[in-house]
């Protein structure tokens, strides 16, 4: 998976996720129209908090195993990114939020996902 397939691949997933994406743009898009991987799975991140907070899982497992997929990608900068700013943010979040927590997402991790998710925590 590529950095330019990322958003077109989350709306086949996640519908509902175009709207926040499209507002969130500048912060994902840089000047020159390229996509940026990292800042594309932080947006991410504000998304899935926003909604796991408000209890609105629909589309979790498929989004999770988009997670997955791009933790697999041959793309090295999508899987970091995936790893260092969306799984590692969810945790950091959860360990600052009172309000959000591991239980909001730990159980939806693939496992490669977990397996990051575990080493994170184990060196932190």
């Amino acid at each position: 998976m590529e950095s330019y397939q990322l958003l077109p691949e989350l709306i086949l997933v996640y519908p509902d996720c175009r709207a926040h994406f499209i507002s969130e743009a500048d912060r994902w898009i840089d000047d020159k129209g390229d996509i940026s991987a990292h800042s594309f799975f932080s947006v991410l991140t504000s998304f899935v908090e926003e909604k796991f907070l408000l209890g609105d899982y629909e589309h979790c497992e498929k989004l999770f195993a988009f997670v997955e997929a791009a933790i697999h990608s041959e793309n090295a900068g999508v899987s970091n990114a995936a790893c260092t700013c969306f799984i590692e943010n969810l945790i950091n979040i959860a360990g600052h939020n009172n309000e959000f927590e591991l239980s909001h997402f730990w159980t939806l991790l693939g496992p490669s996902a977990l397996y990051f998710a575990e080493s994170w925590l184990a060196e932190g």
